[in-house]
């Protein structure tokens, strides 16, 4: 029930907003694909077919996935990239740097990571309609995430982490329904995490710590049921962490460190049997320390530090037995600490200062 009642909840608000999205992107498109310019002076003539019996303006050519490549070359500064073999040369686009390209020369991949790329992400980006990888990350972009990389609807990869993008997350990358991978990371995007991301059910990473996001973790993340790895951590976020997060039973990471959470820690995070590592360190998280989180028993990182956590720690979180990192402190637990976590590798029990269940 409560996966249907965030679904119909969530589809008719993301209806409304898609609605006007794609009727922005349909006429984006058309005036690019028509791209017929317009005189700045009102007195000028625009030049005229040889034809005299005509009186309609021959349009010109549509961008090409070429001119595309030679307007990002442009717009990220491509005379100081590290690589940029064969670029604006007349040799195959599938034979440039970083490019992959079909016989046709429609280009499928653009990978150009950690190659001294700056400047902004150019929305022209939005007409290589057969893009399904696209990786610029650990570079020196700026400027905004366009909304136009919504277009790319084959899109399977989209890294853009590690740079300096500033602005929002763009809700139209909610319509890249084919993607698996989302990495914003580390960048300086403000705003809220978008409850758009929600679409994207066949994502299995979604990176979008180390920026300033504000807002609360929307619970439609709880319908990306393939993801593996969610990473949150080191934003501004406020709010509870949604129960709607324990759905996700495909997860192995899972950070939300270093925010403002508020709230207790939600007992439907023990569902998540494949997880491996648990972070909510740095924020101020009260209450129990859930016994349902005994069940994660492919955990091997527990890290609830410097929260409000109060109460004895559960005698069930003696079933991790294969944890190997382990942080409890500046909480005020009490009580006893599992036999079992005696020989743990790396942990902060000495600070915790609680003695060991079977000590006499």
């Amino acid at each position: 029930m409560l996966r249907k009642s965030l679904i119909d909840r969530f589809r008719t608000s993301f209806l409304a907003r898609a609605v006007v999205t794609v009727l922005a992107i349909w006429i984006f498109s058309t005036l690019v694909a028509a791209c017929v310019p317009i005189p700045t002076d009102p007195t000028s003539v625009q030049s005229m077919p040889s034809d005299a019996t005509t009186d309609r303006v021959t349009p010109t050519v549509p961008l090409t996935d070429r001119d595309v490549l030679v307007a990002l070359y442009h717009a990220m500064d491509g005379d100081n990239w590290l690589r940029s073999d064969k670029w604006l040369t007349d040799a195959p686009i599938g034979s440039w740097y970083g490019v992959v390209a079909d016989n046709g020369e429609h280009i499928t991949g653009l990978d150009l990571p950690e190659n001294g790329l700056s400047g902004s992400i150019p929305p022209e980006l939005g007409m290589l309609t057969e893009l399904e990888w696209l990786g610029l990350s650990d570079n020196g972009l700026t400027g905004t995430v366009p909304p136009e990389l919504g277009m790319l609807t084959d899109l399977e990869w989209l890294g853009l982490s590690d740079n300096g993008l500033t602005g929002t997350v763009p809700p139209e990358l909610g319509m890249l329904t084919e993607l698996e991978w989302l990495g914003l990371s580390d960048n300086g995007l403000t705003g809220t995490v978008p409850p758009e991301l929600g679409m994207l059910t066949r994502l299995e990473w979604l990176g979008l710590s180390g920026n300033r996001l504000t807002g609360t973790i929307p619970p439609e993340l709880g319908m990306l049921t393939r993801l593996e790895w969610l990473g949150l951590s080191y934003n501004g976020l406020t709010g509870t962490v949604p129960p709607e997060l324990g759905m996700l039973t495909k997860l192995e990471w899972l950070s939300l460190s270093d925010n403002g959470l508020t709230g207790t820690v939600p007992p439907e995070l023990g569902d998540l049997i494949n997880l491996e590592s648990l972070s909510l360190y740095s924020n101020q998280l009260r209450g129990p320390i859930p016994a349902e989180l005994g069940k994660l028993i492919n955990l091997t990182t527990l890290d609830l530090w410097d929260n409000e956590l109060s109460g004895p720690i559960p005698a069930e979180l003696g079933k991790l037995t294969k944890l190997r990192e382990l942080f409890l402190s500046g909480n005020q637990l009490k009580g006893c600490v599992p036999e079992v976590w005696r020989n743990v590798e790396e942990s902060d029990l000495e600070d915790l200062g609680l003695p060991f269940c079977d000590d006499p």
